[in-house]
């Protein structure tokens, strides 16, 4: 989100420019918001099991399914590369 900023925001380090090594590092600092956030899953999940969904229980969900598509897009990093997808020009 940096670039997108005005002025081009911070400068990463060179190593961060190559987007599997990106996305490990983004991977790496999801794990302590999970842990802070936990009591949601701790929750969410068990009021979701019990048959009486709440908030908690969307909120985990929700953030489960997004961190698994992450690890499956990580996982697959190569397979989602724009160039090994086939151009169609007419």
């Amino acid at each position: 989100m940096g670039p997108m900023l005005p002025g081009g925001g911070l400068p990463l380090p060179a190593i961060l420019h190559q987007p599997l090594v990106f996305a490990l590092v983004q991977l790496i600092l999801v794990l302590p918001v999970l842990y802070v956030g936990r009591a949601f899953y701790q929750k969410g999940f068990k009021t979701l099991f019990a048959g009486h969904p709440n908030m908690d229980s969307l909120i985990a969900v929700g953030t489960s399914a997004a961190l698994f598509q992450g690890i499956i897009m990580t996982d697959d990093f190569d397979c989602y590369q724009p160039s090994s997808h086939p151009t169609w020009t007419s």
